[in-house]
């Protein structure tokens, strides 16, 4: 099965997947399951990086995931931008184009956002 992953999940699971609920951590233990990173989600690890949040080098992330099977970058692509600017209801442009890639491709979404919930709660498992 295919799903999208919000930032603070892709974060938990290579750098203290403690924090994972006993469904995240029974998601990420099939094989057979692909994970779409968006790329803004990375842009998003960079910039709690840089404030101090947490400490990686997001570059080296980068080719982690590349060469990691499970793992799929995702593009802000035109599709994505559209649904994005339909979700007025947040400022935090992270948020608003991590979710408009669940939306845009109908792919179930591994967050714990309570904004993303309630905007799409036929998406999001939480």
């Amino acid at each position: 099965m295919n799903f999208i992953l919000d930032t603070h999940v892709l974060i938990w699971r290579f750098l203290n997947p403690k924090k994972l609920s006993k469904a995240f951590t029974t998601i990420f233990s099939h094989e057979e399951n692909i994970f779409g990173v968006p790329n803004i989600a990375l842009m998003e690890t960079q910039y709690l990086s840089e404030i101090g949040r947490i400490q990686i080098n997001v570059e080296e992330f980068v080719s982690v995931l590349r060469d990691h099977p499970q793992f799929q970058l995702l593009p802000f692509d035109e599709t994505v931008l559209l649904h994005a600017l339909r979700l007025t209801s947040n400022r935090d442009p992270f948020d608003r184009v991590i979710l408009a890639h669940a939306l845009a491709s109908s792919t179930p979404i591994l967050t714990r956002d309570h904004w993303m919930k309630k905007t799409a709660s036929h998406l999001v498992i939480f």
